[in-house]
């Protein structure tokens, strides 16, 4: 019979580029202070986490208690259940959202203990049934990040050399919150099912849809100027095929100033940009932190 192995800290992310660099340094910390912790996708990992791990606490980006999340499994599928921290990530709440991104579940509002970044957040945590007591105010960890990593450092040869763009020419990094343009009319129901506001939501998506098309619109304008390079980086959900199949929809083309790409991550493409473009993305806070116009 195999023993699980015994560990303090399992530490989930969903998003590789949003989140990993982050829980590298968590996880560094951890290790500072004696703490062992493993790293795990809240996607793929969710069954060998619960066959190979005992943990002591479980983190994750998000309440995540959903039936058959990992936090639900270790509440559900071991004799001592963890201690479980939410790590809220999205800290930003449109009045789309409604109930959709409160905690829901009896354990979640009740066992987990849930970081955010302000009094704002916290009040909308309260008004969602958690305690108090069970609310930290953390401010935003990827502050310390950015300052320690990022300010005062340019990647633009590296990037320029991994993805063939030329490092002399005015780089315009566009990141968009950009998920909403996506999304299904499947999707689109179970989102009001989850407590979203219809009216509100559809609203949203025709607004992210329009601002996608101006953006490209605007882009358009600048072909033939051979100084100017757009570089798009889609959110972590969405493809390069999906941005592509949307362009060609909204515009009939695929401008040839425009370049649309995973390579790297958004904050090392923010720092070493020359402009940077967004809607509502909490990149906004990044470039602001980094002094990137």
């Amino acid at each position: 019979m195999k023993f699980k192995k015994k560990i303090d800290v399992l530490l989930f992310i969903e998003h590789i580029d949003r989140e990993l660099e982050l829980a590298e340094e968590i996880k560094s910390a951890l290790n500072d202070n004696g703490f062992s912790c493993k790293i795990l996708s809240s996607i793929y990992h969710n069954l060998l986490a619960i066959l190979n791990y005992d943990a002591k606490i479980v983190i994750t980006p998000s309440t995540s208690f959903g039936k058959g999340s990992i936090s639900w499994c270790y509440e559900n599928s071991t004799l001592n259940s963890p201690k479980f921290i939410n790590l809220n990530y999205e800290q930003f709440i449109s009045s789309w959202k409604g109930k959709y991104k409160s905690p829901k579940h009896e354990v979640s509002k009740n066992k987990q203990i849930h970081y955010c970044w302000g009094e704002s957040f916290k009040q909308f945590l309260k008004s969602s049934g958690i305690p108090e007591a069970n609310i930290k105010i953390t401010g935003r960890p990827y502050f310390q990040l950015l300052s320690e990593k990022y300010k005062t450092k340019n990647f633009r040869s590296d990037i320029a050399s991994i993805a063939g763009i030329d490092p002399t020419k005015k780089w315009f990094f566009i990141g968009l919150t950009d998920g909403l343009a996506f999304v299904n009319e499947q999707k689109i129901k179970y989102i009001i099912e989850q407590g979203g506001d219809e009216v509100g939501l559809r609203t949203h998506i025709k607004n992210v849809k329009k601002t996608i098309e101006h953006t490209l619109s605007w882009i358009t304008n600048y072909e033939n100027n051979t100084d100017y390079i757009f570089i798009l980086r889609p959110h972590p959900s969405i493809s390069v095929n999906h941005y592509k199949e949307l362009i060609f929809n909204l515009i009939g083309y695929l401008p040839r100033n425009i370049i649309i790409t995973k390579i790297s991550t958004a904050q090392k493409w923010i720092v070493s940009c020359d402009k940077f473009l967004t809607n509502y993305s909490t990149l906004t806070l990044d470039a602001s932190a980094l002094k990137i116009p």
